[in-house]
């Protein structure tokens, strides 16, 4: 059951479906304005928790502004990783090519394993946080506009009538609504084929571990992405 690969037969047909949907919007074209998409919410989000940040009490949500810093093992996957960043250059996204000598500077943690890189990029504009604390301040502050919160209540369907979406059937019963913002992760789809919707989405796996560093060991300062492995450490 936690396996990081299971496969389900009965789940094959939506898998499917999905990929059918997915293959015509595939190409050059379709990537970049999803791209772009996606780097003008990102950009947004960034404004949002600065602004957020200057008003929070000062526990705040631990907001650090260190941006990233993409690491490769090989002159393979560095040209790879340049090639992206010019891609990322034209949204205005801004990105630093680090030999190992100014990798092991920026994230001190890697000192002991920057002979073994090829390079790094670091995207000095990006910015995470802790999300509890964020969440819980995100939870005061909708409380003190007068939003009403339910916990523990289960979406079961949509009610459509024509185009509009007019209530919720919830495990804690129905609520008419004016508008609707699905942010289900990856349960959207299903919620959203209730009232005969679709969209393009396939749930994937992940995983996080919490390490115990070794005395003397320091922890990362900034977020590291090692684009071999498709992993990240905080």
């Amino acid at each position: 059951r936690d396996a990081s690969v299971r496969i389900e037969p009965r789940g094959l047909g939506g898998v499917m479906s999905w990929a059918l949907r997915a293959l015509p919007r595939s190409s050059r074209a379709h990537y970049l304005r999803g791209l772009g998409a996606n780097l003008a919410l990102a950009q947004r989000s960034l404004a949002l928790l600065r602004e957020l940040e200057a008003t929070a009490p000062p526990a705040g949500f631990d907001h650090v502004a260190h941006g990233t810093l993409m690491c490769f093992r090989d002159a393979a996957t560095l040209r790879h990783g340049i090639s992206e960043l010019r891609t990322l250059e034209t949204f205005g996204v801004r990105g630093e090519l680090l030999d190992r000598a100014a990798m092991a500077r920026v994230e001190p943690a890697l000192r002991d394993v920057a002979d073994r890189m090829a390079g790094a990029i670091h995207y000095p504009e990006d910015a995470h946080a802790d999300p509890y604390p964020f969440c819980r301040l995100l939870e005061a502050g909708c409380r003190a506009e007068g939003v009403r919160l339910e916990f523990g209540v289960t979406v079961q369907r949509l009610e459509r009538r024509g185009a509009r979406i007019v209530a919720l059937q919830t495990s804690a019963g129905r609520r008419e609504i004016d508008q609707l913002v699905l942010a289900a992760g990856s349960a959207s789809a299903r919620i959203a084929r209730s009232a005969g919707l679709g969209i393009a989405l396939c749930p994937v796996r992940g995983y996080s571990i919490t390490l115990t560093l070794p005395e003397g060991r320091p922890a990362p300062r900034l977020p590291v992405l090692d684009s071999a492995s498709h992993f990240c450490a905080t």
